[in-house]
């Protein structure tokens, strides 16, 4: 039997929980859907999604396609979302549900000589929001760097109530999938 990944609690309840094995097809399963949608290496794709198993799976499925994730919360104002978009030029939104909407047709020319993983946007507390690039080696050094730091092993535990589409949350998401903890 594999090891459990993850339980998730919605309102105090286990709402579902999934091993090792399940997160990997899983993520397969999703990877195919973005596919289909026409998702390719270095698309940007918003995804406005609250934190569940199906807004993970998204996260790691577009890594794995070399996707850029451009993370957004679902309660995000229309003029955030409308000034998001103008400025990253997606090519998809991925919303609560899952749903798939197809924004542009072509993909953004931009430049490979790094692969960027992540586009995570500042509050704009300052002026308007800044698109903050971060690249496949970035999650990289963090994961390799935070997970000894904190001593995360296979044996831990951890519980996040951060917002899925906070850096911090994600990057100790990458930890603990990285040590082979729950």
């Amino acid at each position: 039997m594999s090891k459990i990944w993850i339980k998730f609690y919605k309102d105090g309840t286990l709402n579902e929980t999934l091993n090792y094995v399940d997160l990997q097809k899983r993520i397969t399963e999703v990877s195919l859907k973005l596919v289909k949608a026409g998702i390719k290496k270095q698309d940007r794709v918003i995804v406005m999604m609250n934190n569940s198993i199906k807004a993970v799976l998204y996260y790691l499925a577009l890594k794995d396609l070399k996707a850029i994730a451009v993370p957004l919360s679902p309660k995000e104002s229309q003029t955030k979302l409308g000034y998001t978009i103008n400025n990253c030029k997606p090519r998809l939104l991925i919303d609560d549900l899952g749903e798939i909407k197809i924004l542009t047709t072509a993909s953004q020319t931009i430049n490979l000589s790094k692969e960027i993983q992540t586009i995570i946007y500042t509050s704009g507390t300052t002026g308007q929001p800044k698109g903050v690039q971060l690249t496949h080696a970035n999650v990289i050094f963090q994961v390799q760097t935070v997970t000894p730091l904190l001593q995360i092993d296979e044996f831990d535990r951890a519980i996040s109530i951060l917002p899925i589409w906070h850096i911090f949350e994600r990057c100790m998401e990458y930890c603990f999938i990285f040590s082979g903890a729950a």
